[in-house]
């Protein structure tokens, strides 16, 4: 058994107790951000976790593939099947719990090369967010092993009683906007002022609205609050009876992103 504490450059993700036994682990893990990863390594790596220091960039509303491969436990023939799941901290308060933050989950899957895909979605927060890929044993075999088992958490929370038999990754992803957006918003000049604020905000631009929209999603990607037909180069959000927390806005007009921003409300 080994006790891992894992930093971020901003804050700690969260501390993971892990262990292995057989052989089992990630031997590959790719995914086409850039630079595109393409790390290789033996299983048993670092007991089973291990914090690659690998970061990659990829852009608010892009698609990215994933492969993942993973070999046969050894002498453990009644238990080969696995799960798998990779967390990305979206919205960068350290959870990997909230929701649309397990953004790839496998069930009951045999050894070998799994691939997929993953979006990252409109409501994202741009910087360095963490991402977590785990693999480990599933509960119960193809051949009708009964295995033990617990699902997969982001953290082994609570600690599976017969041991992770498996593998984490942990990598960074640099999250950007688009080049249109960054560019939209550097030519508008979109301002809130005050931000953190407690009753009401001020979101200014450079240029004059013509029917826009403004869209409140709070940390699960849900939309909470929206004002249409906005005209001008001001408008005033108001708190009314939304909770404290953090929120992410998204100002659009014709179906076209000019900005997205991070909201603060405080009692």
């Amino acid at each position: 058994m080994i006790i891992v504490s894992l930093h971020k450059t901003h804050a700690q993700i969260c501390t993971f107790a892990g262990g292995e036994c057989c052989g089992e682990g990630i031997t590959n893990f790719q995914l086409n951000g850039t630079p595109a990863i393409n790390r290789s390594s033996t299983v048993n790596e670092n007991g089973g976790f291990t914090n690659t220091g690998i970061t990659t960039a990829v852009v608010i509303g892009q698609a990215y593939n994933y492969s993942i491969t993973f070999p046969l436990e050894n002498n453990i023939v009644n238990c080969n099947t696995y799960n798998l799941k990779i967390y990305v901290d979206y919205n960068h308060n350290d959870l990997l719990t909230d929701a649309g933050e397990e953004v790839v989950s496998l069930s009951d899957v045999p050894n070998g090369t799994h691939t997929g895909s993953f979006t990252i979605p409109a409501a994202t927060l741009t910087g360095n967010a963490y991402m977590r890929v785990m693999m480990k044993m599933a509960a119960t075999s193809s051949s009708g092993g009964n295995c033990g088992h617990t699902a997969i958490t982001p953290c082994n929370l609570p600690a599976d009683p017969v041991g992770f038999h498996g593998e984490v990754e942990n990598y960074t992803l640099n999250i950007t906007a688009s080049t249109g957006i960054e560019n939209l918003e550097k030519q508008n000049g979109v301002t809130i002022y005050p931000n953190p604020f407690s009753s009401e905000t001020i979101l200014k631009t450079n240029v004059n609205l013509n029917n826009a929209t403004l869209t409140v999603y709070n940390s699960f990607g849900q939309t909470v609050k929206q004002i249409k037909n906005i005209n001008g180069q001001t408008v005033t959000l108001s708190r009314d009876n939304l909770a404290s927390g953090m929120y992410f806005i998204r100002l659009t007009q014709d179906n076209q992103v000019i900005a997205t921003k991070k909201l603060i409300i405080t009692d």
